[in-house]
This record gives C-alpha cells, structure tokens and sequence, in this order.
C-alpha cells in the first residue's frame, strides 16, 4: 500500500513539475513576445519619422527648384538669343529685387547667387544688401562637376567654416531654358539652423534621441565621431541616408532597451518571484506528502537533505 502511495506520489510531482515548465515556457514566450511588439513600435514610430523628415527636405527642394522657374530667366534666355543687352540687364534687376525681398523673409537663406553657364556671378543677395562685385565661380568643384557630367539635378555642398561659427551649405540648382539648356545655377547658401529645424524630429517617445551624422561618421550636433552601437550596448538603432545630394549626411535614430522595456522587466520579476515561491510551495507540499504516506520522519529527513 505504501509502494502505492509513494508511486502516486511521484507521478503527482512530476505532472506538478511538468506543468510549472510548461507555464514557465509560455511565460517566456509571453515576455518574448512583448519585447518584440515593443521593438515594432520603435521601428514604426522611428520609420513615421524619418518619412515626415523625408518629406519636409523634398518640400523645401521643390520650394527652391520653383525659384528657377521664374520667367524673368526665359526672358533674359531670349533677349541674350536677341543681343538685347538692356532687356536682359533689366530682367536681371528684377531678379534683384526679387530675390532681395526673399532674402529678407527668409533668414535661413545667408546669400543668393545667380552665376552664368560660364561660371560669373551674375547677381548676389548677401547680408540684408545687393551686392555689386560679383565672383569667378569657373574653378569652383561645384561648378566643374555640374560642367564635366552634364548635371540636371540640385547638388549640395558643404562650405568650410571657422572654428565656432555654424556652417552653412551651398545649394546649386540649375537653371535650364525652355529647350532643357543650361542657362545658368541659383546658390542658396543655407544656414545650418534651418536645416536642422527642416528635419527636426518632435518624437513621442522621449526615450528616442536623434543625431545627425555626416559622410565621415561625426556627429554634426555634437561634432564629436559617432560610435555604432554594438549589441551588448542594449542599443535599438534605425538610420537612414538624407536626400541631400552631395552631402551624404545620415539621421540616426536610437533608444536604449532598458528604458523602453522597463516596465516589462517590472513585470517579468514580479511573475518570476511568485513563480518560485510556487515552486517553493510545492517542494514543501510534496514533502509533507510524502511524510504523510510514508510515516516514516527518517526518510522524510533524508528526501529534504539529498534535495537541498
């Protein structure tokens, strides 16, 4: 009778056994399962983002590009097809003005420029002035490039600055002719502070921090290197390449694992804690149980030691 009781013991603790690491592989499971919907909503929330940053560059490219369009530039193409050099000089004055009072409205544009298919400044808008001495741009790199690949796009450049002063990026857009010819380039030198407000992130997740990072891997907010995450650092990354031809520049978007699964780990002890102390519960039942059967307190005593 008791060999009886001592086998329904036994098979009582191993379906008690079995049942506890099943619920603990679901647990896990469960857990698992978290981490990962809460991995998805960075990614989600961090590609939204970068499509709302995408579409605020293409917006303030379409803005510039529309300049190029002004008909001042197809009336100074056809009175230079007509040798009317007082007609031409007075579309460019009206170009001045123009320009001028864009300069004034918008002060994220440092200077305008219009330089001719031969590399001459033709007009320049700089420091709240319209400025009479015009610059050589024909052994400019910008311009060299857009002269030897026949270049139809808007190209950015990176101009060099003093140590402490902000940069500032020259924006080149072609102007063609109503036959697709280039009748010359518009210069926007553009402040850095726009262009950071132009892919400003305003995240709802505070735990997100972004950084913008340039060809070389600096970091252009910080200007210190940029050090890639590795996967001990508990770091869950999204970065992306910024339409920005010719600048190669690249938005990083980061958040730390501990932080954003905080309260999953709350959870995960919390349920581990009683998990154990189940478990405890049960070794200490079972042991009752199998003094019960037994009777006997010597082979109870020498259970709970060869266990422990």
């Amino acid at each position: 009778m008791i060999v009886k009781r001592l086998n329904i013991a036994w098979i009582s603790i191993l379906l008690v056994v079995i049942i506890m690491a099943a619920g603990l592989f679901t647990f896990r499971h469960f857990i698992d399962s978290l981490v990962y919907s809460q991995h998805q909503v960075f990614i989600t929330n961090a590609e939204a983002s970068l499509t709302s940053i995408n579409s605020r560059i293409q917006n303030l490219a379409d803005q510039l590009d529309s300049y190029t369009e002004l008909p001042s530039f197809g009336e100074i193409h056809y009175h230079q097809l007509t040798l009317n050099e007082a007609a031409v000089n007075q579309n460019k004055r009206a170009l001045e003005l123009y320009f001028f009072s864009l300069h004034r409205r918008e002060p994220g544009y440092s200077a305008i420029s219009f330089i001719d298919s031969k590399g001459r400044e033709q007009i320049r808008i700089s420091g709240q002035a319209i400025s009479n001495t015009y610059r050589d741009f024909s052994a400019n790199k910008v311009f060299q490039y857009f002269k030897e690949n026949d270049h139809k796009q808007s190209l950015l450049y990176l101009n060099d600055s003093l140590p402490g002063q902000a940069p500032t990026i020259s924006w080149w857009l072609p102007v063609l002719t109503s036959a697709k010819k280039k009748l010359g380039y518009l210069k926007f030198e553009i402040t850095f502070e726009l262009l950071k407000q132009v892919i400003e992130i305003q995240s709802r997740d505070k735990e997100i921090h972004v950084d913008l990072v340039d060809s070389d891997d600096r970091s252009l907010l910080t200007g210190k290197p940029v050090i890639k995450p590795k996967p001990e650092d508990l770091e869950w990354s999204l970065r992306q390449t910024l339409p920005l031809p010719g600048l190669g520049w690249e938005i990083h978007l980061g958040a730390n694992q501990e932080i954003l699964l905080d309260h999953i780990h709350t959870i995960n002890d919390f349920a581990l804690t009683w998990y154990f102390l189940c478990c405890w519960s049960c070794y200490w039942s079972w042991l009752c149980l199998l003094f019960v059967i037994t009777r006997q307190k010597k082979i109870f005593i020498t259970w709970h030691f060869m266990t422990c």
